[in-house]
């Protein structure tokens, strides 16, 4: 019996079950809440390792790129040049120092969202489209996967569609499309999406300088268990 919950946990997480097999798990996740901690903790493994490979590629990254970076001043004129250079950039520096901090905050903790509803290669019981917007959003072809997803929303008000399309935009930059798409989101979301969504609002709000309900949206997500409790307490403590 723990064997056949075993596999119907894996094939839920990776959207491998028919349209029966999943409303019949998902009454059973209502009625179980033990089932429903199990899943969830999975869900947060999942969201942690992916995170944590983004963060050791970045480093690696890094220290290639401090290795390769060996400057050489070829003689006294270009050292003294810049100095000049950055004598006349540091009263700019100054001037928008603040508008950097507040984006280096927001740099140093955005992570992109990983896909949590298709395997990249797998199929599942998705409609086409669907389909095609999730592997777009593996792709890193995050137009397409947020054009695609907001044509679900907006033909089923899906609100996991919303979601990733708000984490599509994103990844274009379009922070304004995806504060409206997060802030809009109801209660019907799951709950593995609730606390993702409080932490990327609140990197929004904390790029767009409103640090107070910044800081009320990332506090709340310190008081978690969630995964991104720790970070979430470490920022709130650089918030000015």
């Amino acid at each position: 019996m723990k064997n056949n919950m075993e596999e119907l946990i894996e094939k839920y997480l990776n959207n491998q079950l028919s349209e029966e097999e999943k409303s019949d798990f998902e009454n059973q996740l209502e009625k179980d809440p033990e089932l429903k901690a199990d899943l969830e903790f999975r869900h947060q493994i999942k969201i942690a390792s992916t995170l944590n490979e983004r963060k050791r590629l970045k480093e690696i990254l890094h220290k290639k790129s401090q290795e390769a970076r060996k400057p050489r001043w070829r003689s006294w004129k270009m050292a003294a040049a810049l100095a000049v250079l950055l004598s006349l950039t540091w009263i700019g520096y100054w001037l928008t120092s603040q508008y950097s901090q507040q984006n280096d905050l927001f740099l140093a903790h955005y992570e992109t969202f990983p896909n949590l509803e298709m395997p990249s290669i797998r199929g599942g019981s998705m409609d086409r489209s669907l389909s095609e917007a999730f592997l777009a959003y593996e792709n890193e072809d995050y137009q397409i996967a947020k054009d695609l997803l907001l044509q679900d929303y907006e033909g089923s008000g899906n609100m996991v569609s919303k979601y990733y399309a708000a984490m599509a935009a994103m990844e274009l930059k379009e922070y304004d499309i995806a504060y409206s798409l997060l802030e809009s989101i109801d209660q019907n979301i799951p709950d593995i999406y609730k606390t993702p969504r409080d932490w990327y609002l609140g990197l929004l709000l904390l790029k767009g300088k409103d640090n107070e309900n910044a800081k009320s949206k990332i506090e709340k997500v310190a008081k978690t268990e969630h995964v991104l409790a720790g970070k979430a307490s470490e920022l709130f403590d650089k918030i000015p």
